[in-house]
């Protein structure tokens, strides 16, 4: 048995920028022994699962107080002057003020026009019910590209409760600066849960082609850590950004989720389609949060609010 494509494989070697698609060859061939032609199918049913993504490690010139408008977990947000903090309602004549997650300058992040949907320039602000009380909406994602002097730290409204309680996640009073690492991801694997059905097949493959249960899983969780690796080293990271290369499916095309898509087929964003899920994660959590990882998504299909304001069609949750 070879490991062969499920559809032709002409129409997977846009999915990657070269560089990353030269890591992912490199990784696959550095984890995975088998004749070259059937590494080079394998890999072109990996490059189908792929992602290109960004790892969030720790600052290499963290500074204190960090510098105004740069990426960070936890601490206070630098917002525009016109912007205010995040709050929902929580009774009739009672607010409460969401907790501060992680400020992303868009600027830092290479690459990110990537992604094909996130913006290049400008900053992205998370907040979450940390205390997670059922309130809604649960969680708020800020945009902005006002330039740094609109910008200044900002505290929770005087007054309020703030739903950080819990002390689950980023603390407001110790920022941890982060800087972000060009690197690919799988679109399943072990270390978030994710796993679609285009992954657990090729896991089930390699399972049959290597005449061992459970061996398709590790080999393609071990192409990940080298894929880690070769971005940050023996560097700690705790977070990361996700992007979308491609439509999802273009007509006739392929889905990067790794199934064909008829031209006649709804769009992605319809249950009908070949793809349900139309959310990419804007941002993973993972050491910092408690019973982690805290996953941000947004629908790729909707763009950021132009110029600044809260962007729609996200969603949030803890693992």
């Amino acid at each position: 048995m070879s490991i062969s494509p499920s559809s032709p494989s002409a129409g997977n070697g846009h999915l990657l920028p070269r560089d990353l698609d030269a890591m992912l060859v490199a990784a696959v061939r550095e984890e995975i022994e088998l004749p070259d032609r059937e590494v080079a199918d394998l890999t072109d049913r990996i490059r189908a699962l792929a992602r290109p993504a960004w790892l969030l490690g720790p600052g290499h010139d963290a500074q204190d107080p960090p510098a105004v408008g740069g990426s960070r977990i936890g601490g206070l947000p630098d917002l525009p002057e016109d912007m205010s903090w995040p709050t929902v309602r929580v009774a009739p004549g009672e607010e409460v003020a969401l907790a501060f997650t992680a400020q992303i300058d868009l600027a830092e992040v290479p690459g990110a026009a990537d992604a094909g949907w996130l913006p290049a320039t400008g900053r992205l602000w998370f907040f979450f019910d940390e205390d997670r009380t059922g309130v809604e909406p649960d969680h708020v994602v800020l945009y902005s590209d006002a330039p740094p002097e609109r910008l200044r730290p900002t505290r929770p409204p005087a007054g309020l409760r703030c739903l950080n309680e819990a002390d689950t996640g980023p603390d407001l009073d110790r920022p941890v600066p982060v800087r972000p690492h060009r690197s690919v991801f799988l679109i399943g694997n072990h270390q978030t849960g994710w796993h679609g059905e285009a992954y657990e097949r090729l896991a089930e493959e390699l399972d049959e082609r290597l005449g061992e249960d459970g061996i398709g899983f590790e080999l393609l969780y071990d192409v990940q850590r080298r894929l880690r690796h070769a971005a940050v080293g023996d560097r700690p990271w705790d977070a990361m950004l996700v992007g979308r290369p491609t439509p999802c499916p273009p007509p006739g095309g392929f889905c990067p989720c790794g199934r064909f898509a008829p031209g006649d087929t709804p769009g992605y964003d319809t249950v009908e389609g070949p793809c349900a899920w139309a959310k990419e994660a804007l941002l993973v959590l993972y050491d910092l949060w408690g019973d982690g990882p805290l996953v941000f998504t947004a629908d790729a299909t909707i763009p950021p609010p132009a110029g600044e304001g809260r962007w729609s069609g996200t969603e949030a949750w803890v693992y």
